[in-house]
């Protein structure tokens, strides 16, 4: 299973999220606004991609940015659990099918 995760690496808990998810065998897919050397360790590990978009705070630049980068690319799910990105997470889900 191909997961897009947004924002793996912050808040702070959600590091375990992905690494979780890695665990069972899901490819990680992870998208924020830092630099990839930026990321904390365990996230790094669970993360088979990694794709930086500018920035979250103009989410129609982030949101077409992440459909740029992910062409080409097998998606079954888009997550978050960061209450600021579950729309964009929800826009995501919708384009993509």
């Amino acid at each position: 299973m191909d997961v897009v995760f947004l924002s793996p690496d912050y808040p702070t808990d959600l590091p375990y999220f992905v690494s979780g998810l890695a665990e069972v065998g899901a490819r990680v897919i992870g998208v924020g606004d830092q630099h990839v050397d930026a990321l904390r360790g365990r996230t790094k590990r669970a993360l088979s991609a990694y794709l930086q978009v500018p920035g979250w705070a103009d989410q129609d630049a982030a949101f077409e940015s992440i459909l740029l980068q992910l062409r080409g690319r097998n998606v079954d799910r888009v997550e978050t659990l960061w209450e600021p990105l579950v729309h964009l997470a929800a826009r995501l889900r919708e384009r993509i099918g």
